[in-house]
């Protein structure tokens, strides 16, 4: 049974500029799996099917962007179409099964590629573990959904589920967000960007392997964990020079990316949230990924450097929202602007538990989150009461020894800044015990 048809279509809209970029990428068909998001939880308490089955389905009904496929036949201009009626993708396993079986069964629903064209583009597999403990798997395409958005339908689900009665209030519709995009002032925007990227020459990079033409994804990655003192160090440093971590941790990795590419300044990719106010409770794909540039004056403290990229982050809130590819088009280095991304989880998943623990004793644990984007690098930060940063990276292609390295310079640094606050940039190399500098293998990438 098809459902595009012309009186099953409830609207029709452009797509956002992430959306645009996810889905270019889909038809160039260089990596299938990009883009492919998996999140899994563990789902305590007593588990009715039917009754889950139908929060689903209510859902599915609620937010438009879980009834949404995509075509391209208006002239090659993407569009993104509303469905009335949409089929659920769920399964049940009824049978409880081993670790070992429901991850095959999980990696398998991630091989599986999204027809982008005729969906479903987002599944749902339930697992039994046990009499009380059932993992649910959520598998679907990035083009629909960030992390601020399954934490809004994961939020919903559970409430549906626990209190049959609960009233949501109306949802905002993810079209709402695609025509505050079409008001932007896009050459204002220009003026901004190209301003912002003017006399960046030459790219910091991640080094990669010899190898040509492998465009297999083998995802890696190599942890960071800081401690609870340590991360409580960490916390206490940015109270008390008025920094966010998140800024902390973006201006550490870009002193890494400079010195390993000995030069004094360097622009990365950072994901944004695009999470203006009116935008907070929107369930569809906000985020956008933007250049972050840094230069790294020798005669300032880290914490004063912070400071300053504070105040000036300001001023790019009107422009967050640029598609990528026209910020890339400003600079003469077009897609060769930077090759990696920096990622700040800010999401604190157990909250979807708040006040739900009680009921039934309903709740989940467990959260784990498997994605990848075209990128063969990734950092990415998660906060909380023991900080972990991951690089994640594709083996194919950047060398492990290169990216444990790169970790233990992190740890070092960070621990190095944060012990010392009034140390300058400039006295920091002759401070480290052990210089910044690649191992023999790699230096000369």
């Amino acid at each position: 049974m098809t459902f595009l048809r012309k009186e099953n279509i409830q609207n029709i809209y452009p797509l956002s500029p992430i959306q645009e970029g996810m889905f270019f990428e889909a038809m160039l068909k260089q990596d299938m799996q990009a883009y492919i998001q998996q999140v899994t939880f563990d789902f305590h308490g007593h588990f009715d099917n039917e009754k889950f089955e139908q929060a689903l389905q209510f859902l599915i009904l609620r937010h438009d962007i879980l009834r949404t496929v995509f075509t391209n036949k208006k002239e090659g201009q993407p569009l993104q179409i509303v469905l009335k009626q949409y089929p659920l993708d769920y399964i049940f396993y009824e049978e409880q099964l081993s670790s070992k079986m429901i991850e095959a069964e999980n990696e398998k629903e991630r091989k599986q590629i999204f027809d982008l064209f005729k969906g479903p583009l987002f599944k749902t597999r339930v697992y039994k573990k046990s009499d009380k403990v059932h993992m649910i798997a959520f598998t679907f395409h990035h083009i629909l959904l960030d992390g601020w958005s399954l934490f809004k339908i994961l939020e919903e689900l559970i409430l549906l589920y626990t209190d049959e009665k609960v009233h949501l209030p109306a949802p905002k519709s993810y079209r709402e967000f695609i025509k505050d995009l079409s008001l932007k002032d896009e050459r204002k925007a220009e003026i901004y960007w190209r301003t912002y990227l003017k006399n960046y020459e030459y790219p910091a990079q991640i080094p990669l392997k010899n190898e040509e033409n492998i465009s297999e994804f083998s995802r890696y990655s190599e942890e960071v964990l800081f401690n609870k003192e340590v991360s409580l160090s960490i916390q206490h440093y940015a109270k008390e020079y008025g920094i966010t971590e998140y800024n902390l941790f973006i201006v550490v990795w870009g002193y890494l990316l400079t010195r390993f590419n000995n030069v004094d300044e360097a622009v990365f990719g950072v994901v944004n949230s695009g999470r203006e106010a009116h935008l907070i409770d929107v369930v569809g794909i906000t985020i956008n990924t933007l250049p972050f540039r840094i230069k790294f004056p020798s005669n300032k403290t880290f914490f004063e450097l912070i400071k300053d990229i504070q105040e000036d982050s300001t001023q790019n809130l009107e422009f967050i929202h640029t598609p990528l590819s026209k910020i890339q088009s400003f600079s003469h280095l077009k897609h060769q602007l930077f090759d990696h991304i920096f990622v700040y989880e800010n999401l604190d998943w157990q909250d979807v538990n708040k006040e739900r623990e009680s009921i039934n004793d309903t709740h989940i644990s467990n959260i784990q989150n498997i994605e990848h984007t075209h990128y063969n690098f990734e950092v990415a930060v998660y906060p909380g009461k023991e900080i972990v940063v991951k690089f994640i990276y594709n083996s194919k292609k950047v060398d492990e020894n290169f990216v444990a390295f790169i970790a233990k310079e992190f740890k070092t640094l960070l621990r190095t800044i944060i012990t010392n606050p009034n140390l300058k940039i400039g006295e920091l190399m002759t401070f480290l015990e052990e210089p910044v500098s690649l191992p023999v293998a790699i230096e000369n990438f």
